[in-house]
C-alpha cells in the first residue's frame, strides 16, 4: 500500500473513532438535579431567611391586582399551612382581605379565602363573619366556601 494512502487511511480511521466516541458518550451526573431549596429542609433555614420570606410574601401580595400571580397566593397558603411555627403571615391579612373583597377573578378570591383560613387570624375571621352576617347571601361558591371556613374555624376551638 502506498504510504500516502496508508496515512490517509489512518487519519480517516482516527477521525472516525474520535467522532464516534464523542457522540456516544453520555454525560454522567455526579450530583442529583434537585433544587437546593427543595432538597434542603426548611428546618435548617435561619430566622433571617424566614423574615425575608415573610417580607417577600407581603410585597408580592401588595402588587396591583392585575399583576398578582396565583403563585403568590399559593405560597402564602403553603407556608401558613406547613410552616406556621416558623413564619408569621399576619401581615398579609390586609392584602388578602383586599383580594377577597375586590379581585375580579373568583379563583383568586377563593385562594385568598384559603390563605386567610390557613393563617387563622381572628380579626380576619371576624371580618369574614361580618361579611356573611351583613351582606345578602348570594348563591355563589365563594359565599358557601366562606361559611364553611368560618364554621371550621369556630368549631375547631
Amino acid at each position: 500500500m502506498n504510504t500516502k494512502y496508508f496515512s490517509l487511511y489512518i487519519i480517516s480511521i482516527i477521525f472516525l473513532v474520535l467522532t464516534t466516541n464523542a457522540h456516544a458518550q453520555v454525560p454522567v451526573q455526579t450530583e442529583p438535579l434537585v433544587n437546593q431549596y427543595i432538597a434542603d429542609t426548611y428546618q435548617k433555614r435561619s430566622t433571617t431567611w424566614w423574615k425575608a420570606l415573610e417580607q417577600q410574601l407581603v410585597l408580592n401580595l401588595e402588587t396591583s391586582s392585575d399583576n398578582l400571580s396565583a403563585a403568590s397566593l399559593q405560597n402564602v397558603i403553603f407556608f401558613a399551612t406547613l410552616h406556621a411555627d416558623k413564619v408569621s403571615l399576619k401581615k398579609t391579612v390586609p392584602a388578602l382581605m383586599e383580594i377577597y373583597h375586590n379581585h375580579t377573578n373568583e379563583s383568586f378570591r377563593i385562594m385568598a379565602l384559603s390563605a386567610l383560613d390557613a393563617i387563622g387570624d381572628d380579626k380576619a375571621m371576624q371580618a369574614l363573619f361580618h361579611v356573611v352576617e351583613t351582606e345578602p347571601a348570594p348563591d355563589d361558591r365563594l359565599h358557601r366556601l366562606t361559611v364553611a371556613v368560618l364554621y371550621d374555624h369556630y368549631q375547631g376551638r
